[in-house]
Parts: C-alpha cells; sequence; structure tokens
C-alpha cells in the first residue's frame, strides 16, 4: 500500500503530460478531416451530374424501343399460337401462292438460307422452327440481311391481311418477319444511344469505385477523430480517477490492516469448504450416476427392495473403481439441498428417507412420475407443494380429461390426474407422456388426440393411482416414471418414531407465562 502511494505521484505526472499530446492530436485529425470532406462533396457533385447524363441516354433508348416492342411481342404471340397443322398447311404447297412464297423468302432470308421454296419447305420440317423464330438474334442482324429483307417488306401486297387470305400460318410468320424489319431499323437508332450509354455508366461506375474509396478514407479519418477524442476523454477519467485513489489510499491503508486480521480467521473455513468441494468433485461421477440409476430404475420397487438393490450397485461401482460415496450414499445429498427438503416436509412429506426419495424421482425424473398412492400421502404433498401454482385436479375417468389438460398444458399449470385404472394409460396423450413437444418456427406445441397444442414450458404432469398393487403394461414403463408411494408396516413405524420425537422435543421446550 506504501509502494502504492509512492508510485501514484509519478503517474499523475504522466497523464497530464499525455493530455496536452492527445489534444494536439484531436486538432490534427480534425482538420485532416474536413479537408477529405471537401474532397467528397466534389466528387459526389460530379457523380451526380454522370448519373443524370446515364438516366437520359438510357429514357432516350427505352423511348426508341418502347414504339417497336407491342409489334414484336404481337408477333412472338402470333407464333406461339401457330399448332402443327399450320405448318404441314404451308409444307403441302406443291407450288405456294405468291404471298405465301414471298413470306417464306423473308424467313430464309433472315434464316441466311437459300430463298427457294426447297430450302422453304426444309426449314418448316425443322421440330424446331417456331422455336427458332422466337428465340432469333434480332440485335446482330447484319446489313447485308436488312437489304435484302428490305425488298421483301417493299412490296405492297406483303402485309399480315394479304397473306392471311392465302395461309393462316403464313399470316403470323408475315407478322412476324415485318417485326424483325421494324425491330432492326429502330436498332440502328438505338444502337448508338447504348453504345453511349455503356461509355457514360463506365464512366460512372469508375467515379463510384473512386467515391466509394474518398468516403472510406472520409470514414476512417473520422474514426480516428473518434478515436482520438475517446482516448482523450478516457485519459481525464483516468486522471480523475488517479486523483480519487490518491485520497482514498491512506484510509484504505488503515482498512486493510483490520481486514487482513478478520480474514485469517475465516482461512481455516475457506480450506475446509475447499477440501470438501474437492472430495465432491472426485465423487461427482459415480454419485451422478447412481443418482440416476436410482430416478429411472428402482421407482417402481418398494422401500426393503431398494434397500437391497442400492448395496449391491454400490459394490458394482467400487469393482469397477468408480469414485462414489461408500457406504453412505444418500439421493438427497446428491440431488437437493436441506431448504429444498425442509420446504417440502413443511407441505406434507414425511421425513423419512423412502418417502423424500420418491419425491426426488417425482421431480428430477426425465418422465412424468405415475405415482402408486393408496394412502394419499403423494396427493396431499402434490397438493400442497403445487397450490401457489393453480394446480388443475382431474380424474382420469372425467370425459372432459382431455379439454382440462389442454388448458393446463396451455396456460402453463400444474396438472394432478388422479384415480388411474389398471392396464393402460389415458389415450390420446402419447406425445404428452414422451415429453416431446415439437419446435417449428418459434412456436413449441404438443400433439393432444387430434390436435396440436401450445405447450408452455412451466407444465407439469403428477399421474396417481390409489390401487394398491395396480397393474400395467410393459410400454408403460417407458412413457411415465412409476413411483411407489405406499407406506409399509415399516414406513409406518418410521413415520410414528419421527412423530414421537417431534412431541417429545415439543414438550421439553420451555413455555412462556401467560
Amino acid at each position: 500500500m506504501e509502494a502504492q502511494l509512492g508510485g501514484l505521484q509519478p503517474l499523475l505526472l504522466e497523464k497530464t503530460a499525455s493530455l496536452k499530446t492527445l489534444a494536439e492530436r484531436v486538432k490534427h485529425e480534425q482538420d485532416e478531416a474536413e479537408r477529405v470532406a471537401a474532397i467528397v462533396g466534389a466528387d459526389e457533385t460530379a457523380v451526380a451530374a454522370r448519373t443524370a447524363e446515364c438516366s437520359k441516354l438510357k429514357e432516350e433508348a427505352l423511348a426508341d424501343l418502347a414504339a417497336v416492342l407491342p409489334a414484336l411481342d404481337a408477333a412472338i404471340a402470333a407464333l406461339d399460337s401457330l399448332d402443327k397443322a399450320d405448318i404441314v398447311e404451308m409444307k403441302t404447297f406443291i407450288k405456294p401462292p405468291a404471298l405465301v412464297q414471298l413470306t417464306m423468302e423473308g424467313v430464309c432470308i433472315l434464316l441466311q438460307e437459300k430463298t427457294d421454296w426447297d430450302s422453304a419447305k426444309r426449314i418448316l420440317s425443322d421440330t424446331k422452327f417456331i422455336q427458332r423464330l422466337i428465340e432469333y438474334d434480332k440485335d446482330n442482324i447484319t446489313e447485308r440481311v436488312r437489304k435484302e429483307l428490305a425488298r421483301v417488306v417493299a412490296d405492297p401486297s406483303f402485309t399480315p391481311d394479304q397473306v392471311g387470305k392465302q395461309s393462316k400460318a403464313a399470316m403470323s410468320i408475315c407478322l412476324w418477319v415485318r417485326a424483325m424489319d421494324t425491330y432492326t431499323t429502330v436498332y440502328r437508332v438505338v444502337e448508338p444511344k447504348r453504345k453511349a450509354l455503356a461509355a457514360a455508366q463506365a464512366a460512372l461506375d469508375a467515379s463510384n469505385v473512386n467515391l466509394h474509396g474518398k468516403r472510406a478514407e472520409l470514414r476512417a479519418t473520422r474514426d480516428k477523430v473518434a478515436a482520438a477524442q475517446q482516448q482523450l476523454a478516457d485519459t481525464h477519467k483516468e486522471l480523475a480517477s488517479l486523483q480519487c485513489q490518491a485520497e482514498l489510499c491512506n484510509r484504505r491503508f488503515g482498512r486493510a490492516g483490520k481486514l487482513t486480521t478478520l480474514l485469517n480467521d475465516e482461512l481455516g473455513r475457506w480450506g475446509k469448504g475447499a477440501e470438501d468441494l474437492e472430495t465432491e468433485l472426485e465423487l461427482l461421477v459415480g454419485n451422478a450416476l447412481m443418482a440416476a440409476a436410482v430416478v429411472n430404475y428402482l421407482g417402481p420397487f418398494p422401500g426393503p427392495y431398494r434397500a437391497e438393490l442400492i448395496p449391491q450397485w454400490l459394490k458394482c461401482c467400487q469393482d469397477l473403481n468408480i469414485p462414489l460415496t461408500i457406504p453412505n450414499f444418500s439421493l438427497s445429498s446428491v440431488l437437493s439441498s436441506p431448504i429444498e427438503l425442509l420446504e417440502w416436509n413443511c407441505q406434507g412429506l414425511p421425513t423419512d428417507s423412502h418417502s423424500i426419495d420418491n419425491s426426488l424421482i417425482a421431480t428430477r425424473g426425465v418422465r412424468w412420475p405415475l405415482m402408486i398412492d393408496p394412502q394419499d400421502q403423494a396427493s396431499r404433498w402434490v397438493r400442497a407443494k403445487e397450490a401457489k401454482g393453480n394446480l388443475v385436479i382431474v380424474r382420469a375417468s372425467d370425459p372432459a380429461l382431455l379439454q382440462h389438460v389442454e388448458a393446463a398444458i396451455r396456460l402453463g399449470h400444474p396438472l394432478l390426474l388422479e384415480q388411474l385404472g389398471d392396464w393402460t394409460l389415458p389415450s390420446g396423450m402419447d406425445d404428452l407422456f414422451g415429453k416431446q413437444p415439437d419446435k417449428q418456427a418459434g412456436r413449441c406445441t404438443v400433439r393432444l388426440g387430434d390436435a396440436d397444442v401450445d405447450y408452455d414450458s412451466n407444465f407439469r404432469l403428477y399421474m396417481v393411482t390409489h390401487l394398491v398393487n395396480p397393474h400395467y403394461l410393459p410400454e408403460a414403463f417407458i412413457r411415465v416414471n412409476l413411483i411407489d408411494f405406499a407406506v409399509t408396516r415399516v414406513l409406518r413405524s418410521s413415520c410414528l418414531l419421527n412423530w414421537c420425537e417431534l412431541s417429545a422435543l415439543s414438550l421439553r421446550s420451555p413455555v412462556s407465562p401467560s
């Protein structure tokens, strides 16, 4: 502590010098940020002008194409309407009508084939004839093809109405030929505009790249300014903190002596606690294994059988060199705390080890508990334990059983299902017994009967049968955790002894004068 007091003064001087240096640095970074911001503003103005130019060129090109595209779409639609019979009709002409011949001559010119009728029939015989016309590369029609096509289109009788009088299929093809001629004429005007648009767009892209770089530089500079300002503020805080430390150090030095004296008394207790924790950690694997075995397998067995099985399991673990608490293994010491057990006892749970183990199996198991409870001991405990949680109590024979279960699942209320019979479990609750809610798109549901019910994670299910020796199919032991809560003669004697001890203690306690 004295060394800390001596070291605070140099730190105070150092932080004061750092404040001056940081202030100069912040001023420099702010000037640099203003310079870069001016450059970015000029570049943004230039980019806006180029963007407007590109938009204008694009609108002009689209306006020119808009005049021809409807006719082109109509021609494509006419081609789509043609069927195989229409094409066969044209191929059957040995000597076609003049306008049919002229129409196919236009097609042959566009497809760069010979313009005689034999070539036309060969083109018509192609199974992909209509597809060739629809997918024709209209943007790359050569000047030679355009001039030859102009000769065909220039014929005054080459109109869809006139051609349609001679052949329906030829009329649709005539529409397409004329659309190609119109499109290539317009395209000659549009193509220079497209090239100009492409050049302007390339220049705009380059400007945007350059502007992006300048903006990144501006952000980096502003980040430096913010970092320097934050560092300056942090240094101010550190200086203030050092000053507070210097003021408090003397008082802490006095309190440190008193604290050291008090901690010496706690050293022994902490050491003992650390040793106990280390021992528990070494035995954790074996104790957890035994606890899992008891919870999952010993529930259906009465107390004497459990008393015989647990020592056998402990010996087996000992033979396998599995560390665990031997011979005083206790399920309650592994899975509960004294406070929790005291609370359960206050709620009516007997204090004998068999009842405590049953309560832990019921609350710690991965399956819902089905408790054999001829003396109604488990039911009274569950009613008291879940009283504050809006416990729903329903009999297995209730005609509205599934409706009560559905309401409890939706609202997250605990449910006590009483008076279960022999052999089978209630139908329509298979997914609920298996604790298998379905999670989809953030929604958790469980199948109940024929419906999917929203599943609240606070829902708990307790099942009770008042039969002394119920019979269930093997599959029931897989779906639920059967627990024998029946009070035997030995357990009744233990409970009476505990009651007598408590009564004796209460009689020995002094009575306050009235």
